[in-house]
């Protein structure tokens, strides 16, 4: 008889855990409805194409921008890791699950700058080395993890943001210059990132940074479920 009932609990569990599975895929599909509409939703899940820029910058080459002194930047602490998911949740700077988000790259070994003005988070940027796996980032991030010859003197660059009315008087660029700083001096010799194509704002940003464009990597997307990359010379 206790038998039964330990298995019942634990079969009660392991469909509590399925049904949370299930509710949460259905909440990223119905978010990801929402925000491209019914037409773009169904099309995207069918096929999908997106072209991405390799960029690379020798962090000995400083920038006039890590000088300015409107941003405090530090590497995200334990204490803070609560107010990052409020940034997130507050700015929807991630649609689905903050918390776990921030929760897997920890686990991952990546590694957060953020940006406080007057003691309140502005900006983040993820980013990691070769003791990553990056198994909880972009796919895109994982295929030039492996194809783009990374050492251990080198970080990739995996998300950066900072929310509409914070940006404008050089705070990007204020952002990025003080990050590479900081990787120059934690002992990094090289960073890569990635930015969309048609982003012309962010490469205009990464260029005036002193950012190289290097390669192009073309994602395709089919059925949700595979994704195929290319990568080519500019």
């Amino acid at each position: 008889m206790q038998r039964t009932i330990q298995e019942a609990k634990r079969a009660r569990k392991i469909m509590s855990f399925s049904d949370q599975k299930i509710v949460k895929r259905l909440t990223q599909a119905f978010r990801s409805c929402r925000n491209l509409g019914m037409k773009r939703f169904i099309s995207h899940a069918i096929y999908f194409k997106q072209e991405s820029i390799l960029i690379f910058k020798e962090l000995n080459d400083r920038s006039p921008f890590e000088e300015k002194n409107s941003l405090e930047l530090s590497l995200v602490s334990h204490e803070e890791i609560n107010d990052l998911v409020e940034f997130y949740e507050k700015t929807e700077a991630f649609n689905f699950d903050a918390k776990g988000l921030v929760r897997s790259h920890l686990e991952e070994n990546c590694q957060c700058f953020i940006a406080k003005k007057q003691n309140r988070i502005i900006g983040f940027l993820w980013w990691a080395d070769i003791n990553s796996p990056f198994k909880s980032c972009r796919p895109l991030l994982r295929y030039a993890r492996y194809n783009v010859g990374m050492t251990a003197q080198d970080a990739l660059g995996i998300d950066f943001y900072i929310p509409p009315e914070e940006r404008g008087k050089a705070t990007a660029l204020e952002f990025y210059a003080k990050a590479c700083k900081k990787l120059y001096e934690l002992g990094y010799e090289r960073f890569y990132g990635t930015v969309l194509s048609d982003n012309r704002a962010a490469r205009w940003t990464y260029d005036v940074l002193g950012l190289t464009e290097t390669k192009k990597i073309s994602a395709h997307r089919i059925l949700l479920c595979k994704t195929l990359f290319k990568i080519s010379d500019i």
